[in-house]
């Protein structure tokens, strides 16, 4: 969830996550009891922060690994500011047999999440929430009783994301050792086991979106040309006369159609509520031919472990055959869970979009969007009251928004997070010949850097594009096919963009800092997915 959220999402989305949170922790012995108090997830001008000394807290009580290789494997970097001490004196520690008792917890709570998340995703299909209400009241009473489930769902798709990032600390923990230790060849290694993940949900995207490009070129170019020339909201239309590639579609928005950039924002509309998102990129595809696909290269345990640069000994081989699958699971679990939590934040997106319409028809709000700027508790005042005052905050917040999300911060703060003054400037690439990161997917490419601040811009990616961006989410995936290399500020082993970047074989570096400040539009850039490097080759045309 990058930017800043609106009232709602603060309300809805943003609680569920701290207290998905915070029964992680319970149930590692780092917290007493969860509650809905913001500890883990602060917000500052509306953006949303992890803090990062709760989260670190499993170590103490729980993790079977040291802190540095957990920072390496969640954050990509270590943190040597936030000290043991420190997590010790903040949520105490658990010792001996009390500690081994908490990873048997913790054990038990991911077998238990993953049967809560099967249950869970038979269920959400036939998921309703007043279906019958036909006044704002009765719909908002139904939303508040049912919003215990909406956290359920959090709750245990977090609890199941977990397994991810503990089995990539496992790995680490065995490759490397100590993480003072550990070079770009231990990154490398990483990256390489990691790379033959298979089922991975959220890959997918860029796959059928390929597929349905593809389709369209095989009906001649007469109907590329034509289906170019249609608007973006009226492709679905022009589709109708061909129905094997509208079911294409319509099965893409059945499986795909809830995510989209930003999905947890209850004001953003999803793929299938505005499918153009997903057409412009579909359009941009077959202007660059970029659905022509090439062979994914497979290999096998064997061959993985023959290819690492670490020198490991046999009975490490031994225990990688047997992780290396079970690692594998956990990372297309995690991809898994994220898109069926999101899939019941649909479900309620669809039915607050619905109460927005219903309080303007009823004369409670001016327009419908106000709505978003009110928090869920709010919206229940105001339909009680219908107090002026808080439909005057809502307008306020509205207009500060843009401000909010212009705003940047620093990747890791101390204390209070604030923003960045950007009108101090950055350093320019001609100061900075090499940048260096964490690589998570291996390759070498040559090529433009196209830096690209929002979803917005990305019309300008053109193929074989080295992609500088702050992060990466769903819904960055359909662009994966057109670019050759990926650059981030922010992201580690398992996030989005090294996961998919993987699934491509695209070269991929994470963790640069100020990668989209330093780099240009326009340079050529060396990026080595192996040793983690982005070297600048040339400079951008002063014109």
């Amino acid at each position: 969830m990058p930017g800043a959220l609106t009232p709602l999402s603060l309300s809805t989305f943003s609680t569920a996550i701290e207290y998905s949170l915070q029964v992680l922790l319970y149930h590692v012995g780092a917290r007493r009891r969860p509650n809905h108090l913001s500890k883990c997830l602060p917000s500052i001008c509306n953006h949303l922060f992890i803090a990062l000394i709760d989260v670190g807290s499993i170590v103490n009580h729980a993790m079977m690994a040291r802190k540095d290789i957990m920072e390496i494997s969640l954050l990509g970097s270590f943190l040597p500011e936030m000290t043991t001490q420190q997590m010790e004196n903040y949520a105490g520690k658990s010792v001996g047999f009390q500690r081994f008792l908490n990873f048997i917890s913790m054990m038990k709570m991911w077998s238990k999440a993953s049967s809560m998340c099967s249950y869970w995703e038979r269920k959400i299909p036939n998921y309703h929430i007043g279906p019958e209400a036909t006044t704002a009241a009765e719909l908002y009473h139904c939303l508040d009783k049912q919003l215990v489930d909406y956290e359920t769902v959090w709750v245990w798709t977090l609890i199941n994301s977990g397994r991810s990032g503990n089995m990539a600390t496992v790995l680490m923990s065995i490759i490397g050792g100590d993480a003072s230790g550990w070079t770009t060849q231990h990154y490398g290694d990483m990256a390489l086991l990691l790379s033959q993940c298979s089922d991975v949900y959220s890959a997918e995207v860029p796959h059928a979106i390929e597929n349905i490009a593809c389709a369209i070129a095989q009906a001649g170019p007469k109907q590329v040309e034509n289906f170019l020339a249609t608007p973006d909201k009226e492709c679905l239309g022009f589709l109708s006369s061909h129905p094997g590639i509208l079911k294409m579609v319509e099965d893409f928005l059945d499986r795909h159609g809830h995510r989209c950039l930003r999905e947890s924002e209850m004001r953003e509309k999803s793929w299938r509520s505005a499918p153009e998102k997903f057409i412009s990129v579909l359009k941009l595809m077959l202007k660059t031919k970029a659905y022509e696909k090439t062979e994914r290269v497979q290999l096998s345990i064997p061959e993985l472990l023959n290819k690492m640069t670490t020198k490991l000994p046999f009975y490490k081989k031994q225990i990688l055959k047997v992780l290396l699958p079970k690692a594998w699971q956990a990372v297309a679990a995690r991809e898994w869970g994220k898109s069926l939590s999101i899939q019941m934040n649909e479900v309620f997106k669809l039915t607050y979009q619905r109460l927005s319409m219903l309080l303007h028809k009823e004369g409670r709000l001016p327009d419908a969007d106000l709505m978003y700027f009110l928090t869920h508790q709010e919206i229940g005042t105001l339909l009680k009251t219908r107090s002026a005052r808080l439909v005057i905050k809502a307008q306020k917040r509205r207009k500060v928004l843009v401000k909010q999300t212009a705003l940047k911060f620093e990747q890791m703060n101390k204390s209070r997070p604030v923003p960045v003054d950007v009108s101090c400037g950055t350093p320019q690439l001609s100061d900075v010949e090499c940048l260096a990161g964490m690589p998570v997917s291996q390759g070498q490419i040559t090529g433009p850097a196209q830096v690209v601040h929002s979803l917005e811009e990305a019309s300008v990616i053109k193929p074989g594009d080295i992609l500088v961006v702050k992060s990466t989410d769903v819904g960055w995936s359909p662009y994966f096919p057109l670019i050759g290399g990926l650059v981030t500020e922010l992201g580690g082993l398992i996030s989005h963009g090294a996961v998919v970047a993987r699934e491509y074989g695209i070269p991929c570096v994470v963790n640069v800092n100020k990668a989209t400040s330093v780099i240009q539009s326009g340079e050529m850039l060396q990026l080595d997915g192996r040793a983690g490097v982005v070297k600048r080759l040339t400079c951008k045309s002063d014109s």
